[in-house]
């Protein structure tokens, strides 16, 4: 009830003359949303399809919203020029093989997406350690996961409680220094009596560069997310800088045009810092983006270029009321009501 609720009034308020009243709320705001995979239960709440997407876009298309492209975003701040209050930009995080299709419905839906990829898992050299983790997880020959030294004790007896554990140890690992983590899942793998196989399974197949090629020929942006995924506050110095400079070298020298905007992997606020935002622009970056569930704040870049370089998204839900507040000012009403400016 409560939800149909919610669905309702959100409806309401994004037709086009409710969103002519709220616009100038956004003024200096815009939504970028990030999607990852699509989802295979059509049911599951957080479920995002190719239905959802869909549903989406037309929506706030009828609430008035305007589609661009990240790199119209910057072309526009670099020019001096405001984007219009409502402007919605679509991205996709690491480059895996069902993401082509995520791409495919957002041009369908009117809007031209830019994939940021980890150039490593393109090459065939790496997948993402999460991933890594998340199946050795579900592959587990145990029921309970142990290790002593680290104060780690977890039931992982069912399906439910493997996808708990997953998501425990991926927020502790994201949060040790690269040579520690390491470690770390070398020893859950062991417990597990689970290691990650060289070549990623089918489920997290990479696209292909003649793929990504084909993609960015229709209209598809492409941008750099890191050579290895590693979360870029826990690198050297020199680990971000090669992170940065040889996923943007790759893209450069498999694409027509690559759009120099970087994704911090993860991109939390823990997960870069100041100093990497310098590392990144001093490497020729236009900016980065982040990951808040916030709108890209705008409005203080006259006195402080270096925001461009953590620039907040929301992760599109599978919830499309949640899309709508999202991408139009509703959320920002919200905001202002619980006195957050």
């Amino acid at each position: 009830m409560r939800n149909n609720l919610k669905a309702a009034i959100v409806t309401s308020l994004t037709q086009r003359v409710p969103m002519m009243t709220l616009r100038p709320l956004l003024h200096g705001r815009v939504t970028i949303f990030l999607l990852h995979r699509l989802s295979n239960t059509r049911t599951a709440k957080d479920s995002v399809t190719t239905d959802t997407i869909f549903a989406t876009l037309a929506l706030l298309r009828r609430a008035g919203a305007t589609f661009i492209s990240l790199e119209d975003l910057f072309d526009q701040l670099e020019s001096g020029h405001e984007p219009c209050p409502g402007s919605v930009a679509f991205t996709i995080d690491d480059g895996f093989q069902d993401q082509a299709n995520i791409a495919e419905a957002i041009l369908n839906g009117g809007a031209k997406p830019t994939i940021f990829l980890i150039s490593g898992f393109i090459d065939g050299a790496n997948w993402p350690w999460d991933d890594q983790l998340s199946f050795c997880i579900s592959n587990a020959r145990t029921g309970r996961l142990r290790i002593e030294t680290l104060a780690i004790d977890m039931d992982i007896s069912s399906p439910q409680q493997k996808k708990y554990t997953s998501v425990a140890l991926q927020n502790l690992i994201k949060s040790m220094p690269w040579t520690q983590a390491a470690n770390t899942l070398e020893a859950i793998y062991e417990c597990v009596g689970c290691h990650p196989p060289r070549t990623p399974p089918p489920q997290y197949a990479p696209m292909t560069w003649d793929q990504i090629r084909g993609l960015e020929r229709v209209g598809v942006k492409f941008a750099p997310h890191s050579v290895t995924h590693r979360i870029t506050s826990r690198l050297t110095e020199t680990e971000v800088q090669d992170e940065i400079s040889e996923s943007w070298k790759r893209l450069r020298s498999e694409l027509s045009d690559p759009l120099q905007v970087y994704a911090w992997p993860t991109g939390r606020n823990s997960d870069f810092s100041e100093r990497n935002a310098i590392t990144a622009k001093a490497l020729g970056m236009r900016g980065a983006v982040a990951v808040n569930n916030n709108y890209a704040d705008l409005t203080k870049l006259s006195q402080d270029q270096m925001r461009l370089f953590s620039l907040s998204r929301f992760a599109l839900s599978g919830d499309i009321s949640d899309n709508l507040q999202y991408g139009t000012a509703i959320e920002r009403l919200k905001q202002l009501i619980r006195f957050q400016f």
